[in-house]
């Protein structure tokens, strides 16, 4: 298969013994954090979460909170300054307890958000009484909370503001709750579980965090009898876009306040109050004032996912580059048949494409029998592939010679792929070659594709890669659409021709446009990656899909990581979950590794481990890095198998001579502490030094550590302080304390 590849798109999982380990390296000591005030935001994020239908079937559905989070998203993007892929979106069945928490904590917020950003958490769901709860805390209800569990299922209101500052460093929060306790289970249009009082808005807020409830301590909220929201998030939308970018959230508060009161006063006859409380720092927010300094979500040369991109394997040294592979490992079975062929063959053609393999069979077999040279071939390709009779190399071998005999080069070049893989005959490079130049002689295209791929490879003839490219140039020419996609690799790699991304576009369109999935795939690659196109998900979800309909499994697990980040579709982990699946069935590697870090850390499935280790060890058997660091993580934390840093440090070598980007730092850091390896920290400062070249920023703050503190190199505080440099400006925050901490 012919997949440019600049770089796999993968799930990073969560090393949770390095993340301790990396905690030595942050300094003795931390600072006072800066103080709020005089701090323009510089970048926006929100999470937003709605939940109107329930697992546990004790908890009322409710008619408009999923529509309320989409809404109210969209505000935020539109008219609000947030870029969209700055906003998540959980919804329903997304919205579980476990991709809340990691949202909050692991896979989101923490690996996006810095400390002059601003977090906003918009929830619109149930919430729990105190009552309920044997601890006496308020929880937010999640799609899967069981009300007999609210402490392992649910999600606790007065940690919410706490653990993202504390899993992001960021110290200005707004938290907007459409979500009370009161009165839902006996009456229409409300929210809660039981008659009794709405959350202590006093004990939410935190330093640095403004909270807004729908309604006060005493009330419920209600849904609207005018239109699908429910009322504190419809006049929360008209009230912020009436105010506009430059009035402060707490001055649009107060209009807020009447228009919520006024409605429900009129519609149910009761009181509905929103409260807010301030701990709010520094000059006053306007909530949807543009941010100082956006940041675009950036994968260095990847794609991404709900975890950081990370560089893909280096090419092996028989290919051209790491996009081009073997040729293809199966006879030509193209459905364009050669406009001399008779009626017969054209007839076989279509009832081989409509799948009536027994039909299209006995058609040929007569055809074939009367002497007709297509619909001998087709009777090979049939033995071939087992399609209306049993399968059978040497048969299909038999009907391609019969063919041959008559000058058809299309069953030529099948002959001289079976003898290029051994498949019913010995193996025998050179007699593949001859086949090839035999069927090249008489114009077919596939040929002279095929022996464009052996002169690339050296496989039966000297290497020469300029042979190669006329031949492939030439079987572009001729149609056939393989060639045309692999030129397009060619460009966009600058392989034999100059680098042009808006050829190599225009070859995957032209490949994609006649059904060919690789090509498809390729140009949904463009779009994502903005390569010769402008960058836009929707084009390549488009594309994506049209090549997992054939079963291409990259396509899939890149749909996978595009409804893992709300990429042209709207973010949906068990979706996600669901393509790796189909991706990892096909045994490719990168879905491999994505599906093993979904059930390690519960993104659209319910945590697993022991599948997790399952799916990871067979992305290790391929040789995919990036599974190596994730498995390694796991004997590290003893999570699903014994601790185990030796067997932790033997995966992250590997995943380093893979060409993993992160693993150099994880080897290094076994060394400086004895883990898993005696502790020698001339070692750990070479894996640092390696892990720098690759702009790993963990490895760049490791290696300044060890200058600063002179363990295996020289105490020089000026170098120190040049990597805690580098890896600050990629957002490390260890390394951004390193430099407050030691910079004077």
């Amino acid at each position: 298969m012919r997949i440019f590849n600049l770089s796999l798109s993968s799930l990073v999982s969560i090393a949770f013994i390095l993340t301790l380990l990396f905690q030595f390296l942050s300094g003795d000591s931390a600072s006072a954090a800066e103080p709020a005030a005089d701090r323009p935001i510089a970048d926006k994020w929100a999470l937003v979460i709605g939940i109107d239908k329930f697992a546990d079937p004790r908890i009322p559905t409710l008619k408009y909170s999923a529509k309320d989070a989409q809404d109210f998203a969209s505000f935020l993007v539109n008219k609000g300054n947030f870029q969209k892929d700055h906003v998540l979106t959980l919804l329903n069945e997304q919205a579980t307890h476990e991709n809340i928490a990691a949202a909050l904590g692991d896979t989101w917020l923490p690996r996006r958000v810095m400390k002059d950003d601003l977090v906003l958490i918009f929830v619109s769901t149930h919430g729990s009484p105190k009552e309920l709860d044997v601890g006496n805390e308020n929880w937010l209800i999640a799609h899967n909370t069981n009300v007999d569990r609210l402490f392992s299922t649910g999600v606790e209101l007065r940690m919410l503001v706490d653990t993202v500052k504390r899993r992001t460093g960021c110290d200005r929060i707004v938290l907007l709750l459409d979500a009370c306790n009161s009165g839902a289970a006996q009456t229409e249009g409300g929210k809660g579980l039981v008659r009794t009082n709405n959350f202590d808005v006093n004990s939410i807020v935190g330093e640095g965090a403004i909270v807004i409830s729908s309604s006060d301590a005493s009330q419920r909220s209600w849904e609207s009898k005018r239109y699908k929201n429910g009322v504190f998030t419809r006049q929360l939308i008209n009230t912020l876009d009436k105010g506009g970018d430059k009035v402060p959230l707490v001055q649009a508060f107060g209009g807020l306040q009447d228009s919520v009161a006024q409605e429900v006063r009129f519609d149910r006859k009761v009181t509905q109050t929103p409260v807010l409380k301030s701990k709010w720092k520094g000059k006053a927010l306007a909530l949807l004032a543009p941010p100082m300094r956006p940041r675009t979500i950036q994968a260095p040369s990847s794609s991404d996912s709900l975890f950081p991109s990370l560089p893909s394997q280096p090419a092996q040294d028989n290919q051209p580059s790491s996009s081009f592979s073997s040729p293809r490992a199966t006879p030509v079975y193209s459905s364009d048949t050669p406009n001399a062929v008779t009626g017969i063959a054209r007839q076989v053609e279509k009832l081989t494409e409509e799948k009536r393999y027994a039909e299209a069979f006995e058609l040929a077999h007569k055809g074939a029998e009367s002497g007709d040279s297509e619909c001998m071939k087709q009777m090979g390709n049939f033995y071939c592939f087992g399609q209306g009779v049993a399968q059978d190399n040497l048969r299909a071998l038999e009907w391609w010679h019969r063919s041959a005999e008559k000058n058809n080069g299309r069953a030529m070049t099948n002959i001289g792929i079976c003898y290029q893989n051994g498949q019913g005959v010995d193996k025998d490079e050179k007699k593949a070659i001859q086949w090839f130049e035999k069927a090249s002689a008489l114009d077919i295209p596939q040929a002279k594709y095929q022996l464009a791929m052996c002169y690339f490879r050296g496989q039966g003839v000297a290497k020469d890669p300029s042979r190669g490219l006329e031949l492939l140039k030439k079987a572009a020419d001729g149609g056939y659409d393989m060639a045309v996609n692999d030129l397009g690799v060619l460009y966009l790699e600058g392989i034999g021709v100059n680098k042009d991304y808006g050829s190599a576009v225009d070859c995957f369109r032209k490949s994609a446009l006649k059904g060919n999935a690789i090509a498809q795939f390729n140009l949904g690659r463009c779009y994502y990656e903005s390569l010769g196109v402008k960058q836009d998900y929707v084009q390549a979800v488009n594309w994506f899909q049209k090549a997992a309909a054939q079963n291409n499994a990259s396509a899939q697990n890149y749909l996978g990581n595009c409804y893992a980040m709300g990429r042209g579709v709207p973010t949906n982990l068990p979706q996600a979950a669901e393509w790796y699946q189909k991706a990892a069935a096909q045994n490719d590697a990168a879905a491999l590794n994505n599906l093993g870090a979904a059930y390690q850390n519960g993104i659209g499935v319910t945590v697993d481990i022991a599948k997790a280790i399952e799916y990871l060890q067979r992305s290790v058997d391929m040789n995919y890095g990036l599974a190596c660091f994730n498995l390694g993580s796991l004997y590290d934390a003893g999570r699903g198998v014994p601790v185990n840093h030796a067997k932790a440090v033997e995966l992250y070598t590997k995943g380093a001579q893979l060409g993993h980007c992160c693993c150099p730092n994880a080897v290094g850091l076994h060394y400086f502490y004895g883990k898993g390896v005696p502790r020698d920290y001339n070692k750990a400062v070479q894996w640092f030094q390696e892990g720098a070249k690759r702009n790993c920023h963990q490895a760049q703050n490791s290696l300044g550590w060890a200058y600063l503190k002179g363990k295996g190199v020289p105490r020089d505080k000026a170098t120190a302080l040049t990597y805690f440099r580098l890896s600050a400006q990629q957002g490390n925050k260890l390394a951004q304390d390193n430099l407050k901490n030691y910079g004077n």
